[in-house]
């Protein structure tokens, strides 16, 4: 099995030269050093699932994937999530084809459920013991799919740890670097004096956070921030 940096670096390049190849404008958001912040949550958690809401193109389900071959578990525990699987069945297989066959990596063995996050059940995803959530989805300018996950599935969950990805410390200059004015900024500080931009969830998250006193894990440069259950 490759490396764990060896599989980020794979991966995320993998991904780059297929958008360059398509020349699409799809936005990379995921970066190496995030897929590895990924991979090693899992690790040190050693969850009994793991949950990503918000497959897309599957970079944060393949690093998910990465940490429980490492950790000696069937792929089976893993779920992930979105309202469209297209790139997911159809591309990803065909763009990752020798580092999924050198990560002995079978997605077939994932559970993938496609859905609308707000038409899911939460009592149909959530399993006993140990969680691992990866969160990747935006809220519309109608809906907060931020606010349900916060109000329906959080309280359901024993223990574990939530990941959140699209965060960006405020002074990084994502958005200004990578030139996309399309994209929603929503502005949040944090009660540690952490201020973060990202979508409309950033604000709606945070904000929950400051209401109850909840502490963060944030890594500088690294657009995922965790929080303890």
């Amino acid at each position: 099995m490759v490396s764990t940096s060896e599989f980020c670096e794979r991966l995320v390049g993998d991904f780059k030269l297929h958008f360059r190849r398509m020349r699409s404008v799809h936005l990379l958001t995921q970066s190496i050093a995030s897929c590895n912040a990924i991979i090693e949550a899992c690790l040190d958690i050693n969850p009994d699932y793991v949950l990503d809401i918000g497959t897309n193109y599957g970079l944060s389900t393949l690093s998910l994937a990465q940490a429980l071959k490492l950790l000696g578990k069937d792929l089976s525990v893993l779920t992930t999530t979105d309202i469209d699987h297209s790139h997911w069945l159809n591309e990803t297989p065909e763009i990752q084809k020798g580092l999924l066959l050198n990560s002995e990596i079978c997605t077939d063995e994932i559970h993938a459920v496609c859905s609308d996050f707000m038409d899911l059940d939460p009592g149909s995803m959530i399993r006993p013991g140990k969680v691992l959530v990866f969160y990747d989805i935006h809220d519309s300018p109608s809906v907060s799919m931020m606010g349900r996950f916060l109000e329906q599935w959080l309280p359901r969950f024993t223990e574990g740890y939530v990941m959140v990805h699209d965060f960006y410390l405020a002074h990084s200059g994502y958005w200004i670097d990578r030139d996309v004015p399309e994209c929603p900024v929503s502005t949040a500080e944090h009660f540690s004096g952490h201020v973060f931009e990202g979508f409309k969830e950033c604000r709606v998250l945070i904000e929950w956070m400051n209401s109850i006193d909840k502490h963060l894990r944030v890594l500088e440069g690294v657009s995922v921030i965790g929080f303890d259950l």
